[in-house]
């Protein structure tokens, strides 16, 4: 695969603040030991407003990510995991999944296919 050069940021985004670029660009670095970790995100001058060590929680785990190894998963049954997923962690969203989200087939339409979190891909509950 050749190499690409990577399109400047404030090309793509023209109207985006310098130090909201600076950023993404740090946490878009490809190369992982350079890129941003996340108190390294927190502290950038982009999130100033926004940083507020006394309010910001560190996992005491670490996130299960396993079924994005799962190759069987098609791209809705993903979604729906994600969703389930932000879910957890904002009970005010609605549990199923918002149809533009889900993929349709030609001739079908997307209310055909009801995801929710309470499903599995094996059609067990999975909460």
């Amino acid at each position: 695969m050749s190499r690409k050069r990577a399109t400047p940021l404030n090309k793509l985004y023209p109207q985006a603040d310098a130090k909201c670029l600076d950023l993404m660009k740090r946490l878009l670095e490809f190369v992982p030991k350079k890129r941003y970790t996340v108190s390294q995100a927190l502290e950038h001058p982009y999130m100033e407003k926004l940083h507020d060590p006394q309010d910001e929680p560190e996992a005491v785990t670490r996130f299960n990510f396993a079924f994005e190894h799962n190759k069987s998963l098609s791209s809705d049954e993903c979604k729906r995991l994600l969703w389930g997923e932000a879910y957890n962690f904002h009970k005010h969203l609605d549990p199923v999944l918002p149809e533009a989200a889900v993929s349709s087939t030609p001739g079908e339409s997307n209310s055909s296919h009801p995801i929710s979190v309470h499903s599995s891909p094996e059609g067990e509950g999975s909460k």
